[in-house]
């Protein structure tokens, strides 16, 4: 019995000693003077860590960190920011938080039926024409709110934001998308880095009168359009749904 709580003695000296903070990697050591940070679109703080470390970001997408430690945020969502050195690394949440809320947006349940997109769309339905259903807007900033339908399926939604609000609502798209072209008056983003990005968002200026119309439809494996001309397919529609209903009343 003696020999056995002899080796389990020297057992707890070799395991203490292997977790001692004088251990060369410094890993017991390591910290943040955060680990747990907010902020907004294009603002930036600072991290510090109580050692040297390679500084690195779970999503580029939502925040990016540069070699000294500073936290940009980029779009609205939750991500880690990584400090490591050597085996051990030590995270920070980063979560970056909205500064507009100017408009509700649509539905983005692609591929849903008409009764699925009316059962949960909370405003007011107003209008129906061929595949397409129209939503009277619900904020002061909106005009209308659409759903295009192919094959019985949603393929596009798109809102009609009053000029009135033109300026805060591509803030409000900005700060949650990423911008990846521009054509003419059409603004196109995805809602990721361009490899992942599921969805693609357009912006059109030149639209409707007295109002701009935001379209989101699936992206490609791309991000791109869905095809040659096909945003502006929908657009197009859109249009003619919004005349029809104003020309019916």
């Amino acid at each position: 019995m003696k020999k056995m709580l002899l080796l389990f003695a020297a057992g707890c000296t070799l395991l203490f000693t292997g977790c001692s903070k004088d251990d060369k990697d410094g890993g017991a050591n390591l910290s943040l003077n955060e680990t747990n940070i907010s902020l907004h679109h294009e603002q930036t703080k600072q991290l510090k860590a109580s050692e040297a470390v390679t500084w690195s970001s779970e999503s580029n997408f939502v925040a990016t960190v540069n070699a000294s430690g500073l936290v940009e945020g980029n779009h609205v969502g939750k991500t880690h920011i990584v400090a490591t050195k050597n085996s051990d690394n030590v995270k920070c949440v980063v979560e970056v938080t909205p500064m507009y809320s100017t408009f509700t947006e649509p539905l983005f349940d692609f591929g849903a039926s008409v009764d699925q997109i009316k059962s949960k769309e909370k405003r007011s339905f107003q209008y129906a024409k061929d595949n397409g259903i129209l939503f009277k807007g619900g904020k002061s900033s909106e005009v209308a709110v659409m759903y295009l339908f192919e094959n019985s399926k949603m393929v596009c939604s798109a809102i009609s934001i009053s000029y009135l609000y033109a300026e805060e609502a591509i803030k409000f798209i900005a700060e949650r998308y990423q911008p990846i072209v521009k054509e003419g008056y059409d603004y196109y983003f995805v809602n990721n880095d361009l490899d992942k990005s599921t969805m693609l968002i357009a912006i059109s200026l030149d639209s409707l009168d007295d109002s701009m119309l935001i379209m989101y439809t699936e992206a490609s494996a791309k991000g791109k359009a869905l095809s040659d001309g096909g945003e502006m397919q929908y657009e197009n529609y859109f249009r003619e749904i919004m005349n029809s209903q104003m020309s019916d009343n």
